[in-house]
């Protein structure tokens, strides 16, 4: 299983300056934007996810990996691993950077390290979400087929967070972008140091995740090759 992930990493090198550059990006605008960073962290685990199953389906690598001594249980989970795993990285690279860029007074920078926490509690959020939305279409519809549902996955998620967006504080008409209901949704959490609102966040993606991987087993147990 493990290296059916380190596969799914490896097939990333062709991107590796397109993924550090998204990830200085991140680290810019973390503080000043927020919401654009939270956006762009999407965004690159949606690129990472979407060229490793293209990697996949041009050679045929679903039908290689079936063909191990590995059953398909663990196939699935290794596919929600390096989806985790590619969050996971982007993360620890922004993180370090955004606070040297805040330590050094960065243009632009303000906030600390409880902006950082609740950015992350969102972005956690989404993450699973959309994880949990769009690998068992994948699996159910293929990668063709599945790349409309994608598409469709990441519309819903973004209108989902400036509708919240809308009806938390801000008045419809100030509320434009996607980006704006984000970035409203972590200046509400930024007045919270409760660490159970994190902790919440937490469990519900976990639950999300869970669930999905289920229904994403069942779909591929049933599958033929």
């Amino acid at each position: 299983m493990w290296r059916i992930i380190l596969k799914d990493l490896m097939v990333q090198k062709s991107n590796i300056f397109i993924i550090l550059f998204l990830c200085i990006s991140i680290s810019g605008t973390m503080y000043r934007s927020p919401g654009i960073a939270g956006v762009q962290l999407l965004l690159g685990v949606y690129f990472m996810l979407i060229y490793a199953n293209s990697y996949d389906f041009k050679y045929n690598g679903e039908i290689m990996i079936n063909s191990l001594p590995i059953n398909r249980k663990e196939i699935v989970l290794a596919k929600y691993l390096s989806a985790i795993v590619y969050a996971l990285i982007i993360m620890v690279i922004i993180i370090p950077e955004s606070m040297i860029l805040y330590l050094f007074n960065f243009p632009g920078l303000t906030g600390g390290i409880q902006g950082i926490v609740s950015f992350l509690g969102i972005v956690v959020l989404l993450l699973s979400l959309y994880i949990s939305i769009y690998l068992p279409l994948y699996y159910r519809l293929g990668y063709m087929r599945s790349r409309w549902a994608n598409f469709i996955s990441m519309f819903v998620i973004f209108g989902l967070i400036g509708a919240v967006g809308q009806l938390t504080k801000m008045p419809a008409d100030e509320l434009e972008t996607t980006s704006q209901g984000l970035e409203q949704l972590i200046m509400i959490l930024n007045g919270y140091a409760d660490p159970v609102i994190y902790l919440m966040m937490l469990v519900v993606g976990i639950v999300l995740l869970v669930l999905s991987f289920k229904v994403s087993v069942r779909i591929y147990k049933n599958k033929d090759f």
